[in-house]
């Protein structure tokens, strides 16, 4: 397979016509399912979840540029509108997350980094979000796939595929994983 590997931002990734798992789940269920998605773009509170724990885990100095957390106030009152007034333009186009949002983002962030094996593989990553680019050779269709870390553990490089579930009870987790086609 040749291939290029760019570090590109998500939306760009994201934008860019290749196939990837994602559009393959959608054309598992049916091809107009699949094209519908594909030129509807969907944003979830999940997927927005995903991407600020992206940022936090893998990339945390990029987090604080991103992400606001937005402030408790009434946005009904005089004062809670000239609060919020204020904060958005402070914001400066960062992504608003709610406090209980930041809140549950950051208790994902402890526990990770409180499991001794996941510590130590964040410890060891070398590259972080990285876009990989190839032409199937059997169908010539164009691929993309997104790479969340990359890490060297002995002589293996490993892949890191950082994914956030409901429940991570082993057979929840294995449910989700055929679910969502992450296998």
């Amino acid at each position: 397979m040749n291939g290029e590997i760019k570090r590109i931002p998500f939306d760009a990734y994201a934008a860019h016509p290749a196939i990837n798992n994602s559009f393959l789940g959608d054309v598992r269920r049916s091809p107009a399912h699949a094209i519908y998605r594909r030129d509807n773009p969907r944003d979830t509170e999940a997927m927005a979840r995903g991407l600020a724990l992206h940022a936090m885990i893998l990339e945390p100095g990029t987090f604080g540029e991103a992400y606001v957390v937005a402030p408790a106030c009434d946005r009904r009152t005089k004062e809670g509108k000239a609060l919020w007034a204020e904060f958005e333009a402070k914001a400066a186009g960062r992504s608003i997350l709610p406090q209980e949002e930041a809140d549950r983002i950051t208790a994902m962030s402890v526990a990770i980094d409180a499991h001794p094996a996941a510590a130590n593989i964040l410890s060891l990553i070398q590259a972080t979000e990285l876009s990989v680019f190839w032409r199937d050779e059997q169908t010539g269709a164009e691929c993309k796939a997104r790479i969340d870390a990359l890490c060297q553990v002995g002589e293996q490089l490993l892949i890191v595929d950082l994914k956030s579930t409901r429940d991570a009870s082993p057979e929840e987790f294995k449910r989700s994983t055929h679910t969502f086609g992450y296998h």
